[in-house]
C-alpha cells in the first residue's frame, strides 16, 4: 500500500528521487525519470481529452441551435411569401396609403 501511494505522489510531482536513490543508487534515475515523464503527458492527455470534450459539446449544442433558428426563419420567410401571394391586392393597397 505504501507503493501505491509513493506512485501517486510521484505523479503529481512531490516524489523524491534522492530517497530511492539511497536504496539504488543506479536504478532510482533510470525509473524515477522515465515514469515521471510518461505520466507528465498521460496525464497532460486526458485533460486535453476532457477539455476538447467539453468544447465539442457546445460546439455541437451552437450547431443544432443555428439549424433551428434558419428552420423556423425559412418557415416564417415560407408563410409571409405564401400570404403575399394570396393576399397581393391588400398588401398593395396597405402600402400604397
Amino acid at each position: 500500500m505504501i507503493s501505491v501511494t509513493q506512485q501517486a505522489q510521484y505523479m503529481l510531482g512531490s516524489g523524491d528521487v534522492y530517497t530511492l536513490m539511497e536504496a539504488d543508487y543506479l536504478a532510482a534515475p533510470i525509473f524515477y525519470y522515465p515514469f515521471t515523464f510518461i505520466m507528465v503527458f498521460v496525464v497532460l492527455n486526458m485533460t486535453i481529452a476532457i477539455i476538447m470534450d467539453g468544447y465539442m459539446d457546445a460546439h455541437m449544442q451552437k450547431k443544432e441551435k443555428l439549424q433551428v433558428f434558419f428552420f423556423v426563419n425559412m418557415t416564417i420567410a415560407i408563410i409571409m411569401h405564401s400570404y403575399m401571394d394570396a393576399h397581393a391586392e391588400n398588401v398593395a393597397l396597405f402600402f400604397n396609403t
